[in-house]
């Protein structure tokens, strides 16, 4: 039989050289005790001292660190949300040469495309034009594929199917109930966790749009009380819907909303 171990990703820091050098020959050690062994081609660092076993990072150059791209000083390069922008709208432009029908394309969009942004939200610093500026994309996908058309309202695809909308995802709403939890859950076991504290120090003294989710979000939306997910669900679809009321002739399919005779969700499909 057989016993594969494989660790990936395995980063040391450390507060100056020689603490670093010291951790990495315990590393070292602990790996030829096991059986393990390092790749130096596939590892890298910003020590001069361990370059050794480790290529040294110089200048632009960048490293994957689960599945995110860091420069020598360890932050986040732009080019990792270029890419993970680049396959949503290939898997987007995959699926819509597809012949599934309403439901299932979108169904698969949101599940297959879009979901590949739920691990970096929160992650790269990216701001609110950002994830707007990728919904756009991908209507723009759409509308080449004549699954969503450009006199048509662009507000109903991020609307329910039960509500007379399509059930696209939008990438925007998604982001701002992630980072919403995210800001909830750090700010409620900062006084519980050393490591969490430190990550809410850091976003707030960068002013990061995570930091600032709460007071854009009482801005965009005009609440003032304590936000849930449920408010802010409700929220967003508001401002759905009141931008299709603004609009002539959108704003008919929904003008009868409100009347008590009629049903929605019975009218959809």
């Amino acid at each position: 039989t057989n016993h594969l171990l494989f660790i990936d990703d395995l980063k040391l820091l450390a507060e100056n050289e020689d603490n670093l050098k010291a951790m990495k020959e315990e590393t070292k050690e602990f790996f030829s005790a096991v059986g393990l062994e390092m790749n130096r081609e596939k590892s890298a660092t910003n020590c001069t001292g361990c370059q050794e076993d480790a290529v040294l990072l110089e200048g632009p150059q960048g490293y994957k660190y689960l599945g995110i791209t860091e420069d020598s000083s360890s932050a986040i390069k732009r080019e990792t949300f270029e890419k993970v922008k680049a396959e949503i709208i290939s898997r987007v432009d995959r699926l819509c040469m597809t012949k599934l029908n309403g439901v299932n394309m979108f169904r698969a969009i949101n599940e297959h495309a879009i979901s590949v942004i739920n691990y970096h939200i929160g992650l790269l610093k990216l701001e609110p034009a950002d994830y707007e500026s990728l919904d756009l994309e991908i209507r723009q996908v759409l509308i080449k594929h004549h699954i969503h058309l450009q006199p048509a309202c662009k507000e109903r695809l991020y609307l329910p199917r039960k509500e007379l909308g399509r059930g696209l995802v939008s990438i925007e709403h998604r982001s701002e109930s992630m980072l919403l939890n995210m800001y909830n859950s750090l700010c409620g076991s900062r006084n519980s966790s050393l490591r969490r504290a430190a990550i809410l120090k850091v976003e707030e003294e960068t002013k990061s749009h995570l930091s600032q989710i709460l007071g854009y979000l009482k801005t965009k939306y005009g609440l003032e009380s304590i936000i849930t997910q449920k408010m802010l669900l409700e929220s967003q679809k508001g401002k759905l819907y009141n931008e299709i009321k603004m609009r002539t002739n959108h704003g008919k399919l929904f003008k009868a909303r409100d009347h008590e005779l009629v049903s929605i969700k019975g009218s959809s499909t």
